[in-house]
């Protein structure tokens, strides 16, 4: 049975979310339950949960930075955020806080059931990665490869180590780790060269402006494009274009 510990400030949406999984037949049973972030970090160092389903708004420390802080303790919780604000900033707080999931309230019942089961899948997930190392390596190997996959196709949008992650269903901490363990290279870096190398057959390939290679494969501006091209190549991106515009 995994263990689940609820977290909001209103008593009434607690009674709610007990009811809706007590009766949803998952392998589940609940810890606790805290009205504060402050007090889900304490039940979190004594009930040592597997997943924590927790509102934003609440007094004190918010569910965002107690997530945060929770991720930084215990990487291999779970944590489902709930919130009835739906602002885009919120859901990407959500993510930079490493939250399994953001769900928008009112919750309804099968909404958080999904997002449940999702949160247990990769519990799951990781049990089976610590109990059999070859297993582990195995799936190490194609989850490293996943997020590779994942790069590759978009490279040219805004995406960060959370991001991939949330994608391939692993926290970041550990995928940074199985992907440095694996490729030799941060996770990061891997990324920025993947870029380059679109960066520069456009270069060689296209009449695009630097700046609108820069956009093209991902950098926030051509200013940042050039000053990490000359950190990589030792040249600016237009020298590059230059030098191999007269073949030497």
């Amino acid at each position: 049975m995994y263990q689940v510990l609820l977290v909001d400030d209103e008593d009434l949406e607690r009674k709610i979310l007990r009811f809706i999984l007590e009766n949803s037949w998952l392998p589940i049973t609940i810890v606790g339950e805290a009205g504060s972030g402050r007090e889900a970090l304490d039940k979190v160092h004594l009930t040592r949960p597997d997943l924590i389903i927790m509102d934003i708004k609440m007094p004190g420390i918010d569910g965002i930075e107690a997530c945060r802080q929770i991720k930084a303790l215990f990487p291999t919780m779970e944590v489902i955020i709930l919130t009835a604000y739906s602002k885009f900033s919120y859901s990407q707080q959500a993510i930079k806080a490493q939250a399994t999931d953001y769900l928008l309230k009112p919750i309804q019942p099968q909404q958080l059931i999904e997002a449940v089961k999702l949160a247990l899948d990769r519990l799951s997930q990781k049990k089976e990665f610590q109990s059999c190392p070859t297993l582990e390596l195995n799936q190490s190997q194609v989850l490293v490869r996943k997020a590779m996959d994942y790069i590759e196709a978009n490279y040219a949008t805004n995406i960060s180590l959370n991001i991939v992650a949330n994608h391939v269903h692993l926290s970041p901490a550990y995928l940074s780790r199985i992907f440095t363990k694996k490729t030799g290279s941060g996770l990061t870096e891997y990324l920025t060269q993947v870029r380059l190398k679109k960066a520069k057959h456009q270069l060689l390939k296209s009449n695009e402006t630097i700046d609108q290679i820069a956009i093209n494969t991902g950098f926030n501006s051509s200013s940042y494009f050039s000053a990490i091209f000359k950190k990589h190549e030792g040249i600016t991106p237009s020298e590059f274009r230059a030098n191999q515009g007269d073949g030497s």
